[in-house]
């Protein structure tokens, strides 16, 4: 069951998290109760195709996850980047552990035990792998930003193009696609091209060497993200659940 609760919450609080709701969440309260009717009707579909009666505990999440973002972004003003690195590390905190709390104390039972209407619903193996691979996008953007920003400050971070959003999160799902399938070797594959550019050197013909632009801090935590992944569903799928 914690595993369907947390991919409802990478997909509402991140996927579904436009910038422009960011920005007015940020802004107004109206906005924080837009992100958080989202959340809180994304864990009631969820709930309702696996388990209609636990929707008491979704409705909590979701106020809970209201409550907690309220705080983040009305109340709590951050005056650095080290201080909104741990303030969004509380507030992820807070959301999983309530998640957790719910599924334990009403000894929720295991998605393989549940049915749907027309037989049984995705077994967790494929669900832990679809939540693997949700993570390493946008999740795994936002998560990356914060943590650049709050430990080499702003300048590590400088602002990106849409094709600079995009390839890192495909590259990390291509990363993590080659651990899971034991073709870790393969990895330079991914992360050099683009990333190397021939000088010449005069009298000695053309050396190569790799680029590092302002985004190496990004770069070297996103490969690593996704290697940890990579091998955390390699381990998921080969061992026993």
């Amino acid at each position: 069951m914690f595993i369907l609760l947390l991919l409802a919450h990478l997909v509402g609080d991140y996927v579904l998290q436009f910038d422009w709701l960011a920005r007015w969440k940020a802004r107004t309260t109206l906005g924080v109760l837009v992100h958080g009717a989202v959340v809180l009707l994304l864990t009631l579909a969820c709930v309702a195709m696996v388990l209609p009666a636990w929707w008491p505990y979704a409705l909590a999440i979701g106020l809970s996850h209201t409550g907690i973002d309220f705080v983040r972004a009305r109340v709590l003003k951050p005056r650095s980047p080290l201080a909104e690195l741990l303030s969004f590390i509380v507030d992820q905190l807070l959301h999983l552990v309530i998640i957790a709390a719910l599924v334990v104390a009403t000894g929720a039972p295991r998605l393989g035990t549940l049915t749907w209407i027309n037989g049984r619903i995705v077994e967790p193996v494929g669900l832990a792998t679809l939540t693997g691979v949700v993570s390493l996008l946008h999740p795994a953007r936002v998560v990356l930003r914060f943590v650049v920003r709050g430990m080499w400050g702003l300048q590590a971070a400088p602002p990106l193009e849409a094709r600079e959003k995009l390839r890192p999160m495909v590259d990390r799902v291509l990363i993590a696609t080659l651990v899971l399938s034991g073709y870790i070797y393969l990895i330079p594959l991914v992360v050099l091209p683009g990333r190397i550019q021939p000088h010449r050197v005069q009298g000695n013909g053309v050396v190569v060497f790799v680029h590092v632009d302002t985004h190496w801090a990004e770069l070297l935590l996103s490969v690593t993200l996704a290697v940890i992944i990579g091998a955390s569903l390699r381990a998921t799928l080969t061992g026993s659940w």
